[in-house]
C-alpha cells in the first residue's frame, strides 16, 4: 500500500517572520526604484497639472460669476446658450469664450469642465440652476403644454411681458408652489425671483417676454414656429394674420409708406396729409385742406399771391373797359 501524503500544516512562526521580511524588502526596493529622475518628474508634472487645472477652472467660474451678476447660470444664458439647445460643442464653446473675454488654456479648460463628453451643458457648471430650469420647463409642459402656453396663461394684461411681480404672482395663482418635488431653490416666491427669474430675464431688463422663455421648449420645430409668429406680431401687430415678417428693405419701406399714408395705419382718410399720398399739403384738394373753412383757404390763397408780388412775379392788371 502506497504511503498517503500528509496535508501541509499551518506556517510556523519562523516562516511567517521570513514572509513579512521579504515583503518589506520588496516594498523598499519598489520605493527606491520609484525615486528615479523620470519617475519623480512624472509625479511632479501630475501634481502641478492638477493644481493648474483646478486654478484654471476656478478662474473661469469666477469670470462667469462676474459676467452674470454673481450667477454662473445667468452668464451661461447670456454668453453660451444663445440658441437655447442647452449644450455646446467645442466650436461653440470657443466662440462663447471670445464673447466672455476669457484668456487661458482653452483645451485644458474644456477637458476639465467636460472630461468624458463631447458637449458642455449647464449641469456641468451649475447643477442646482440646471435642475431648477428643468423642473420649471417640465411643469409648464405638464400643466399648460409648453412655455409659450404658460406665458399666455399668466399674461393677464396682454402686455406681452412679465415683470418680476407678475411672474411670481402667476406661479402662485397657477399652483406652482404646491407641486410635489419643487426644488429647494424654488420653494417660495422670493427664491423663484432670486434663482429662476434672472435665468429667464437674462439681459436684466426687469421684464421677460415670451421669446425669453422659448429656450425651454424641447420641440425645436414648435419653438421655431412660435418665434416666427412672435416676430410677425412684433412687426404687424396682433390683428394682422397670416403674413410672414418682411424679408427685404424695399418691402419694409413700402409697408411703412402704406401705414403712413393709408387707413392701414389706423388714421381716417381726412387726417392723411403726407405729400406722398395727397400731394402738396396746402392744396385745396388735399384731405387736410378740405377740413379747413373756406375763409382760411382763401386767406392762404391771398398769402401766396402776396408772396408772388414780393418776389417780383407779374400780376395781371385789370382790363380797361
Amino acid at each position: 500500500m502506497a504511503d498517503v501524503e500528509e496535508a501541509p500544516g499551518p506556517p510556523s512562526q519562523f516562516e511567517e517572520a521570513m514572509g513579512a521580511l521579504v515583503a518589506g524588502l520588496n516594498d523598499k526596493r519598489e520605493e527606491f526604484e520609484d525615486r528615479s529622475e523620470a519617475a519623480v518628474r512624472a509625479r511632479l508634472q501630475e501634481m502641478v497639472g492638477e493644481k493648474t487645472s483646478k486654478r484654471e477652472r476656478e478662474r473661469f467660474l469666477a469670470l462667469m460669476r462676474e459676467r452674470g451678476n454673481g450667477s454662473i447660470a445667468v452668464a451661461w444664458r447670456r454668453y453660451f446658450d444663445s440658441d437655447g439647445d442647452g449644450e455646446l460643442d467645442f466650436n461653440e464653446f470657443c466662440h462663447a469664450l471670445v464673447e466672455l473675454r476669457y484668456e487661458g488654456d482653452v483645451i485644458r479648460l474644456w477637458h476639465d469642465l467636460s472630461p468624458c463628453a463631447s458637449a458642455l451643458s449647464l449641469e456641468d457648471l451649475d447643477r442646482d440652476s440646471a435642475a431648477a430650469l428643468e423642473f420649471f420647463a417640465k411643469w409648464t409642459f405638464d400643466r399648460f403644454g409648453g412655455p409659450s402656453e404658460f406665458f399666455q396663461a399668466i399674461d393677464d394684461d396682454g402686455s406681452d411681458s412679465l415683470t418680476m411681480d407678475e411672474f411670481a404672482a402667476g406661479l402662485s395663482e397657477k399652483g406652482f408652489f404646491e407641486v410635489m418635488g419643487v426644488p429647494d431653490s424654488l420653494q417660495d416666491e422670493q427664491k423663484v425671483l432670486a434663482n429662476l427669474y434672472p435665468l429667464l430675464d437674462s439681459s436684466g431688463a426687469g421684464a421677460c417676454s415670451c421669446e425669453n422663455l422659448m429656450f425651454l421648449e424641447q420641440d425645436r420645430e414648435k419653438r421655431q414656429k412660435v418665434l416666427r409668429e412672435l416676430a410677425r406680431i412684433r412687426e404687424f401687430g396682433k390683428d394682422v394674420g397670416g403674413a410672414e415678417p418682411l424679408k427685404s428693405n424695399a418691402q419694409k419701406m413700402l409697408h411703412k409708406i402704406a401705414i403712413r399714408t393709408t387707413p392701414l395705419g389706423g388714421n381716417h382718410w381726412a387726417t392723411v396729409t403726407d405729400e406722398v399720398a395727397v400731394g402738396e399739403p396746402s392744396s385745396p384738394v388735399s384731405p387736410g385742406m378740405r377740413s379747413l373753412s373756406p375763409k382760411s383757404v382763401s386767406s392762404r390763397g391771398r398769402g401766396k399771391q402776396d408772396g408772388k408780388r414780393l418776389h417780383g412775379s407779374p400780376v395781371s392788371s385789370p382790363k380797361k373797359v
